[in-house]
């Protein structure tokens, strides 16, 4: 063999080597592991509902995807109301941010789309309530309603039980 040919691979592997197959999690902290290994790192439970003790039935009764989603909404509006996460959304589209900022510019066109959108949704019209943002809100809430009619009925049952809970407080 010459010197600028490789040498055969070394069969015998080297005893001090880890195998390819080794954890190298293995020295952490099996605690942070456990949780880590399922679900994510800020789950304080195991992902799965399956109780040790009960034979892998679930401890609860599941909820329905509506249910799930209305305990959903009221999270986040407990959210909202504690500072803890914003009230405002936002979206990138630079046409419809075009097309907004043009209603602005034209007041009267602006007035003809609010009171297009109010009826739309369904609130009384208003022809001095009109901008920007009640144009948006009352759009979405309007497609919403039009396009998946249960979820969004969901979620106004969820806002009217919670203005009941208000208007009972409040004396």
């Amino acid at each position: 063999m010459s010197d600028s040919d490789p040498s055969p691979p070394d069969d015998d592997p080297d005893p001090d080597a880890e195998p390819d197959d080794a954890d190298p999690f293995a020295s952490l902290d099996p605690d942070l592991r456990e949780k880590t290994d399922v679900g994510d790192r800020t789950d304080s439970a195991p992902a799965s509902a399956e109780s040790a003790d009960d034979g892998g039935e679930a401890d609860a009764v599941e909820q329905s995807p509506h249910e799930a989603f209305a305990a959903a909404v009221e999270t986040h509006l407990d959210a909202i109301a504690a500072g803890e996460k914003g009230d405002t959304i936002g979206v990138r589209d630079p046409e419809l941010a075009a097309f907004l900022r043009a209603l602005n510019d034209v007041p009267s066109i602006r007035t003809d789309v609010g009171l297009a959108v109010q009826a739309a949704y369904g609130t009384p019209p208003d022809p001095t309530g009109v901008d920007k943002s009640t144009i948006v809100r009352l759009a979405v809430r309007a497609a919403l309603a039009e396009y998946d009619p249960e979820t969004f009925a969901t979620f106004r049952d969820v806002l009217t039980d919670r203005a009941r809970v208000i208007v009972t407080i409040t004396p």
